[in-house]
């Protein structure tokens, strides 16, 4: 105003609080197009949580100052602020001049930000025409950007004057609020600077999800946006409630994206709003002075969280405490480690006069089991106008007998007068903890409250998860020695999604456990018992387990299989599920198999494997022919099958037999271990067999290449060759030479009924018989006397 023509002043100073004198000064220099360079702070704090003034005023033609190190890292004692503080110069090694014509050496903010106010005035003697919002765009967007300085600056850059006098392209994309952590249901104004060197670079849209609102960010000085054409743009959202907490993720249109918490910590209590609930009581004074505390005791307890208590500390700063004395004046965020709890709706600088009306009044509605404690701060002032009576709010806690659940009633939130900025919860902490580690806040700083809300607090319900269990088994009815499969699946019918979810089957006394697998996590078997480890089923989501087992005893079997998780399940019936199945003997009851010998020891030695032969029986006594498909070892037999002979698929005639040797074998340094009958199950057209009873199998003879195995029954003597025999006789007579049978076959196979010529079985004793075995050119290969006992 008086012909000075002042481009910037530089401002190597701080301390001191917020001064709406100060604000409205600076304000007006960028009115008169001056720039305000203010040092950011030598304290190495971060200025986005702890205000520095006057560099942390929100005006645009403030530019705040880091220091720099001649390395281009920060300066271990310069302030610092992603949002707050703008750009960083030299600050660390000075040298300046001093009193008497001297020199001297300094360190500090205060160093730095000359630097950036004779970059100012070298921009403007360069070029006159330059406004405040050119200089100030191309200080900041020409920087060099330095690693140091990215999560610290909002440019991230450190000055460059050359560049600054120079740039020709120089894009610069930078969020300046919301602040990471935002009060829930307030307007949040979202800014951002988008400039390229001296020039606004164009307006965008911000989408934000959860929501899916989009709020269009114009830089024409209308609303949140303080100046037009200054390159920096700013919008308004508003989160859709007050209690709708958590995290937001801010999607610009240039492909940026920034993520903020709407409301503070989030404990075990939530919250949700409503109409006015307010409580009318007449009301006992406690009679409280400024910063002042006083305990109420009931005949009844009232609860929070999981406790219950009977004495609680209010307070005339807007809080509560069930356990500690005083509430101070200077609020702060939730969870706080200075209070085990904290009810605090509306913790603030609050003025209560005593002996007026102008205070905190309790009192207790209904009757038991189902009374109401409430506590009503009445017209309460905030300190900073507690001159002015018309200045007040009135609110109040209503806590219950029967629940946990808390109410916030909100009658005027408004203070008015020369307390505008704490209007609705401005400089209030709003908010719940039941522990120093445990607190829900909805408000820090915030003007979220309004008159006629209320705000209904409750513990988030348990997480629940509806686990059910199906069970089917197949097939059913199943053969003995069988092999017998349950299909179990597990269904999470939520809401919420099951933490390790484990499925237990306890196999019944009839079966042998063979496998176990499922969809998801993994299996094992110990015992009899079945555990199945399924991990997290989501909601909605299934998981199947199939377990298979042969079945070892005749009769009805019946297996339970359950399923548990570490979310607490409501609908415990459909937790478990059984299945019934019936186990007959072969459906063939026409085919039989034997085995022989009783038992067989199997001594493997470290290097080399023990082998043996088992030799079994089939027999068909059906009218149809009947095919062997496959044997295995029964589950827990200590062998493996290495091959048959003859080799498997094989047809059996009616009324003819099969006589197989199996050659098994137990692995090198297994040790030693026996095996004994079943030995086997057989796979047949007919159904599954075991080789269950004994074949007396008197001795298998080598004739050259001829294999010759005589078996007996207590029914029959099965004679069998293998190999060139083209024909069989057996004639069998008692001790005094009497012919009993004699019977003769033309191929290689001979089944003698133990029965004499007058169709009478033979009476138990000892006989003899002779064995004759013709080759193909009808000459007799072998012939001996042996000895058959009847029992």
């Amino acid at each position: 105003d008086r012909g000075v023509n002042i481009v910037a002043t530089n401002n190597s100073w701080g301390g001191g609080g917020f001064s709406q004198a100060l604000y409205d000064a600076i304000a007006a220099q960028m009115d008169a197009g001056i720039l305000f360079i203010a040092a950011a702070g030598n304290e190495s704090a971060n200025n986005d949580a702890t205000e520095s003034y006057p560099a942390n005023y929100d005006l645009p033609n403030i530019i705040s100052v880091a220091a720099t190190t001649h390395t281009d890292s920060l300066a271990s004692f310069s302030n610092f602020g992603r949002r707050t503080v703008h750009v960083g110069a030299p600050g660390e090694g000075i040298r300046s001049t001093t009193r008497n014509n001297t020199y001297s050496t300094f360190s500090g903010t205060s160093m730095a930000t000359p630097h950036v106010t004779g970059l100012a005035a070298l921009l403007k003697a360069y070029t006159p025409s330059y406004d405040w919002v050119a200089i100030r765009n191309l200080i900041l967007s020409s920087g060099d950007a330095k690693a140091s300085l990215q999560t610290k600056t909002i440019t991230g850059r450190r000055i460059n004057a050359y560049q600054a006098l120079s740039c020709a392209s120089a894009p610069l994309f930078a969020v300046l609020k919301p602040a990471p952590t935002v009060g829930g249901g307030a307007p949040v104004t979202i800014s951002v600077l988008n400039i390229n060197c001296a020039s606004p670079a164009g307006s965008l849209s911000v989408t934000i999800t959860p929501g899916g609102q989009t709020v269009l960010l114009e830089d024409n000085g209308v609303g949140s946006d303080l100046v037009a054409n200054d390159g920096i743009y700013s919008g308004t959202w508003t989160p859709s409630d007050l209690c709708a907490l958590g995290t937001y993720t801010l999607n610009f249109s240039n492909g940026q994206s920034l993520e903020i918490q709407v409301g503070g910590a989030q404990g075990s209590y939530g919250c949700s709003t409503a109409p006015s609930g307010w409580r009318t009581i007449a009301g006992t004074n406690l009679n409280l002075g400024d910063d002042d505390e006083a305990t109420i005791t009931l005949s009844f307890a009232v609860r929070l969280g999981s406790a219950s208590y009977t004495t609680l500390r209010v307070g005339t700063n807007g809080a509560i405490s069930f356990h500690q004395a005083e509430i101070p004046f200077s609020n702060g965020s939730l969870p706080n480690s200075s209070f085990t709890t904290l009810i605090a709706p509306f913790w603030d600088d609050l003025y209560a006069a005593p002996g007026t009306s102008t205070n905190v009044f309790w009192g207790v509605l209904g009757s038991a089991p189902n009374r109401e404690l409430v506590i009503e701060w009445r017209n309460v002032r905030h300190y900073n106008c507690r001159s002015d009576a018309s200045a007040t709010v009135r609110f109040q806690v209503v806590f219950f007998e029967n629940t946990n659940q808390v109410l916030f009633n909100y009658l005027d939130t408004v203070f008015g007068g020369s307390c505008t900025g704490q209007d609705n919860g401005g400089s209030a902490t709003v908010g719940v903890q039941i522990s120093s580690s445990d607190a829900t806040q909805i408000g820090l700083n915030a003007p979220i409250l309004s008159d006629n809300l209320t705000v209904f607090w409750e513990t988030a319900p348990a997480t629940t998860a509806d686990l059910a269990v199906t069970k089917s088994d197949s097939p059913d009815p199943v053969t003995l020695g069988g092999t017998l499969t349950y299909t179990l699946a597990v269904t999470n019918f939520g809401p919420a999604d099951a933490p390790s979810v484990t499925l237990t089957d306890s196999l019944p006394t009839g079966v042998a456990f063979v496998s176990a697998t499922a969809s998801q996590g993994s299996c094992t078997q110990a015992s009899g018992t079945v555990t199945c480890n399924l991990g997290t089923l989501t909601n909605g989501a299934t998981a199947s387990v199939t377990i298979t087992v042969t079945a070892n005893a005749a009769g009805t079997l019946t297996n339970t299989a359950s399923v548990t998780s570490d979310a607490p399940d409501p609908q415990s019936d459909n937790n478990s599920a059984s299945a019934s199945t019936t186990v007959t003997t072969s459906s063939c009851t026409g085919v039989t198999a034997t085995s022989s010998p009783t038992s067989v020891k199997y001594t493997p030695t470290a290097t080399k494997p023990s082998r043996k032969t088992i030799w079994v029986t089939i027999r068909n006594t059906t009218r149809t022919s009947q095919t062997i498909h496959s044997i295995a070892p029964q589950p827990g037999e200590p062998f493996t099958i290495v091959g048959t002979s003859p080799t498997l698929p094989r047809t059996i005639s009616a009324g003819r037999s099969l006589s197989l040797a199996v050659r098994t074998e137990r692995a090198a340094g297994l040790g030693t271990a026996t095996a004994t009958r079943p030995y086997f199950t057989i796979e047949t057209s007919c159904g599954v067999l075991t080789s269950a009873s004994e074949s007396r199998l008197l001795q298998p003879l080598q004739l050259g290449g001829t294999l010759l195995q005589i078996e007996q029954t207590s029914e029959q003597l099965h004679v069998e060759v293998l190999g060139a025999a083209t024909a069989l006789r057996v004639q069998l007579y008692d001790l005094s030479g009497r012919v009993l049978i004699d019977q003769a076959s033309r191929a290689s196979e001979l089944v003698i009924p133990l029965v004499h010529r007058s169709g009478k079985r033979l009476a138990p004793g000892v006989y003899l018989y002779v064995l004759a075995v013709e080759g193909k050119d009808g000459t007799v290969i072998h012939s001996e006397v042996r000895k058959l006992i009847v029992r």
